[in-house]
């Protein structure tokens, strides 16, 4: 992926050289707060911990999350919701961060890797839905939200720290989404499926009510 560099991305987008840039993308849907996962817990301890901070949110808007106005009114617009933006802008945005976070509590898989191929420092967590491979066996990962904003630190205070985490995540991508990686992961799948034994079940056999992850969906495929 080709981008722009840095100090003329900031200069497209307006951010100044002095500010840590915090970027997540994703459908706003994505970010809607489930089974006490809410990615505002991850955000608030790092506006609060320095005043250089932005973080940007591309896919949502403050319409739709009415507590990410409150927080942005609370810490002077360092929170902004940009709502969707045209797909060649997006990548001056990649080009102009110091870090990018992951959607919660939903994962954003595609949102992820772009982020990667345009060099920027990544960060995910466990999702309700597993998430990918490649992002699970890295230093991207992060066990709980106390280790993000950890990480988080580390990577926007420290630029070797920042070029050896990119180097490592980058790596991890490559190696799982290369051809023979995909062609094992499919070996895998079908010998899994071949050992077992054919069955056929009515659908919802058994299934007294619905779960919290259950009505989510539900509630996301009628917005």
């Amino acid at each position: 992926v080709s981008v722009v560099s840095k100090v003329k991305a900031r200069k497209k987008i307006n951010i100044s050289a002095e500010s840590k840039l915090v970027l997540t993308v994703g459908s706003d849907f994505k970010y809607k707060p489930m089974l006490g996962i809410d990615i505002l817990d991850t955000i608030v301890p790092l506006l609060e911990s320095n005043p250089a901070i932005v973080v940007i949110g591309i896919g949502m808007t403050f319409d739709y999350f009415p507590e990410w106005k409150k927080v942005s009114q609370r810490f002077n617009g360092r929170l902004r919701a940009l709502g969707c933006i045209a797909h060649d802008r997006l990548y001056d945005y990649y080009a102009a961060s110091d870090l990018v976070l992951d959607s919660r509590p939903m994962c954003g898989a595609t949102a992820l890797a772009d982020a990667v191929m345009c060099g920027c420092p990544v960060l995910t967590m466990s999702k309700p839905v597993r998430l990918i491979d490649w992002a699970m066996n890295s230093v991207a990962y992060c066990h709980n939200r106390e280790e993000m904003v950890e990480k988080a630190h580390r990577i926007l205070s420290d630029r070797d720290c920042s070029a050896l985490h990119v180097k490592e995540v980058t790596s991890s991508l490559m190696d799982s989404c290369s051809g023979s990686a995909f062609k094992d992961k499919l070996r895998c799948f079908f010998d899994d499926l071949l050992s077992k034994t054919h069955q056929v079940r009515t659908f919802l056999t058994g299934v007294n009510e619905f779960s919290e992850l259950d009505r989510y969906h539900l509630h996301v495929g009628q917005k």
